[in-house]
């Protein structure tokens, strides 16, 4: 499991996206992946306005998910999300998008994205081994170099 970008760049004010991957799985059927950031840093932007509270977005791995939780601490900077299929849905092998995440730079600096905690289940509830790797989101100018065009 991994966050990618592994090294996010966003300008004060601006968004950058983060997406939960889970690679290489055989029988995965639910999913309880947490994380957190320093929210001085920046913040997450709701994906939808029209539900109360905070969330992220499903990702399209698992196949239409009852989602058990979604739900965003811009103050204490969390994010919680768990998933799971539902019969008669078959357990998935390979891997693919678990959540999305927009964040919006806030201030100069840097923050992790670390998974906090992390749990892949099978469709009898048993788990399933894992490896973690965690992401980083840089905010500050972001120097673009432009390069003249040469035309024939």
């Amino acid at each position: 499991m991994r966050i990618a970008p592994a090294v996010a760049l966003v300008e004060p004010g601006g968004l950058v996206t983060a997406s939960i991957v889970i690679t290489d799985v055989a029988g995965l059927y639910g999913a309880d992946v947490r994380l957190t950031f320093d929210p001085a840093v920046v913040q997450v932007v709701d994906a939808d306005p029209a539900v109360s509270g905070l969330q992220v977005t499903p990702g399209p791995l698992l196949a239409s998910p009852f989602i058990a939780l979604n739900r965003v601490e811009n103050v204490t900077g969390t994010i919680e999300f768990a998933a799971t299929m539902l019969n008669p849905s078959l357990p998935i092998t390979g891997g693919g998008v678990l959540y999305l995440v927009q964040f919006r730079g806030v201030l100069t600096g840097e923050t992790n994205l670390a998974i906090s905690y992390a749990e892949l289940s099978t469709r009898t509830g048993g788990t399933l081994s894992r490896s973690l790797e965690n992401g980083l989101i840089k905010v500050g100018p972001i120097h673009r170099l432009w390069l003249p065009s040469i035309l024939r």
